[in-house]
């Protein structure tokens, strides 16, 4: 009596059906749309972010930086620009106008500001039509 029920358990356990594959590609193309939706967002995100970051903002934003007296952060922003823009030179008169603005505290301070000035008029010599 043990064997026959052994038996009949045993055919049981074989005649089970695997899962449908049509489930199984359900799945996949499910997993595929998700990734494929979450790096569109992330594409989308981040171009509206460089929108957002735009020379023009930060260059707005600096503004409002020499306005209020904030030289340092002017001059950063006016940096980040010039970086997304590099043959506008009127962002490089801001820039210059905003470090030669700076009072540096120290002597490596003073000599870096030193640096970026002539850094700044080698950027002028390149990009300027004229010369």
């Amino acid at each position: 009596m043990a064997k026959k029920k052994y038996k009949s358990i045993h055919k049981k356990n074989k005649t089970r059906k695997s899962p449908a594959k049509g489930s199984r590609a359900n799945k996949k193309l499910i997993i595929i749309l998700c990734v494929a939706a979450i790096i569109g967002g992330g594409a989308l995100a981040g171009v509206f972010y460089m929108n957002l970051k735009s020379a023009i903002r930060n260059i707005s934003i600096a503004d409002e930086y020499m306005a209020s007296g904030e030289f340092r952060k002017a001059y950063k922003s006016y940096g980040r620009a010039t970086n997304k823009e590099p043959n506008n030179l009127a962002y490089l008169h801001k820039l210059q106008d905003a470090l030669l603005k700076i009072t540096p505290m120290t002597q490596e301070e003073a000599a870096a500001f030193y640096d970026s000035y002539i850094t700044t008029l080698l950027h002028k010599a390149r990009y300027n039509p004229k010369d």
